[in-house]
């Protein structure tokens, strides 16, 4: 009497029913469908707002770094002037 291949092509078809299902899930997780389109809209407009806070920043810095370039050199100058004129006043 021979055996009948039912139990066999029922075990290979449920593994291949889980490899499927499991490269179903892993696609969707690459893909992002697994997110809701609602969360990936708010963490892009959150993502916006720090980005537009740094460059904010990044401008406020480089004014802050122009006025102390200014001051810097108005104090090398008053150094100069106030060096020469104590030269001068030794002799």
């Amino acid at each position: 009497m021979s055996q009948s291949p039912w139990p066999e092509l029922v075990a290979s078809g449920l593994i291949t029913l889980v490899i499927a299902t499991l490269g179903l899930v892993i696609r969707s997780i690459v893909k992002g469908d697994l997110v809701p389109r609602s969360v990936l809209t708010d963490e892009k407009e959150r993502a916006d707002k720090w980005e537009a806070a740094w460059r904010v920043s990044e401008a406020r810095i480089d004014a802050l770094e122009g006025r102390l370039t200014a001051l810097n050199e108005g104090t090398e100058l008053n150094t100069q002037l106030l060096s020469s004129l104590v030269e001068r006043a030794r002799r």
